[in-house]
């Protein structure tokens, strides 16, 4: 039946009442995100949209009280929805598989998050935030932003379903029809399914120093424990933990071989060397902008040994050993996402050490 109403026709009024739903889905959805962070997913024009539309629908509009709909707006609105529902879509599967990483011992986190800044910058800033916050509380987090995706899909539906499709259908509708065309009256308007676009494919590995990353390489350091020798070879290995507040927590190790002649060239087969290892606790400061760059500071304990080799004569023997405080300041620098340069400046080892680390994870 076809019903000449200008105002609120039955069509029309079950828009105002899916929209309304749609509108409640969405305060919700901002109540339970709330203690996510300012960088969650937001959508801060579709609510003001959806107010205007249902306002004009109904014909309570002060400056239009004939209940006509621009096309553009509701293209405009149309496409805001669908939007939004592509970005719900991106961010479930993006935090599905950050949830799942934190609890994997396989994961490398440090290319998970590469891969999601790579398809959707924000929400790989949000990752990271929540990441670098530790274990706990990235669970936790991860935790509530999958489940107001969820609430908000079980109360609005999607494209294919539920509130968010009439919608759609009442925008389609809308823009195609002036206000002074006749209205069918429909229990409920019909849509065609639409299915979001896929996130892009992730490329490449993680840029920088994050937690996951394990990474070992050769050094090569100048001056300190080796009172003889002045140059040491050595290398040191090093794995991120755990994400503070505004970089990472990383233990390391290390070790130093300095190898001289104390001898002079006077007697044959005689030498000396002082072999140094240790373990550090790192702290890595992270710089958003500028990944590449892996400024830390690091404290530890290690031990030296000195030995003496006289040959025939003197025979070998151990001149002394003990334990010594190590701390240093460095900084890497990433070459390309699996290889960094490296130098250190401190004490307790050599005083400045130069090397190339590789990531391992």
């Amino acid at each position: 039946m076809i019903l000449f109403i200008p105002r609120l026709a039955t069509a029309q009024f079950y828009c105002v009442q899916q929209i309304g739903e749609v509108q409640s889905g969405l305060q919700a959805f901002e109540r339970d995100t709330r203690s996510l962070g300012p960088g969650f997913l937001k959508n801060d024009s579709l609510p003001g949209r959806l107010e205007t539309f249902k306002a004009r629908l109904g014909g309570l509009s002060g400056s239009d009280r004939s209940g006509g709909v621009s096309s553009r707006d509701t293209e405009a609105t149309k496409a805001a929805l669908l939007a939004w529902d592509t970005s719900l879509t991106v961010w479930r599967a993006g935090i599905t598989d950050f949830h799942a990483c934190l609890k994997s011992s396989d994961c490398s986190m440090g290319a998970l998050l590469d891969r999601e800044g790579t398809s959707n910058h924000e929400l790989g800033a949000w990752l990271q935030s929540i990441g670098d916050q530790g274990l706990a509380e990235g669970t936790v987090k991860s935790e509530k932003g999958t489940e107001a995706i969820t609430n908000f899909r079980a109360k609005a539906g999607s494209p294919a379903s539920g509130p968010v499709s009439v919608v759609l259908s009442c925008l389609t509708d809308a823009a195609a029809r002036p206000s002074s065309t006749p209205v069918e009256a429909s229990p409920k308007p019909r849509v065609e399914p639409q299915t979001p676009p896929p996130a892009p494919a992730a490329t490449g590995a993680a840029k920088g120093f994050s937690v996951g990353t394990f990474d070992i390489g050769p050094t090569v350091g100048f001056g300190g424990t080796g009172v003889g020798g002045s140059v040491s070879i050595g290398g040191r290995v090093e794995k991120a933990v755990k994400g503070l507040d505004s970089g990472v927590l990383s233990i390391g190790g290390f070790v130093q071989r300095w190898s001289y002649d104390p001898c002079g060239g006077v007697l044959a087969n005689c030498g000396a060397s002082t072999t140094f290892f240790g373990a550090t606790a790192n702290y890595h400061f992270t710089i958003h902008d500028h990944p590449r760059w892996d400024p830390f500071v690091g404290l530890g304990l290690g031990y030296a040994r000195a030995g003496f080799d006289g040959g025939a004569v003197f025979g070998r023997f151990t001149v002394s050993s003990g334990v010594a405080f190590v701390g240093n300041a460095g900084v890497r620098y990433f070459l390309s996402d699996n290889m960094a340069a490296y130098a250190d400046l401190g004490a307790g080892a050599a005083t400045v050490n130069l090397g190339l680390m590789f990531k391992l994870k």
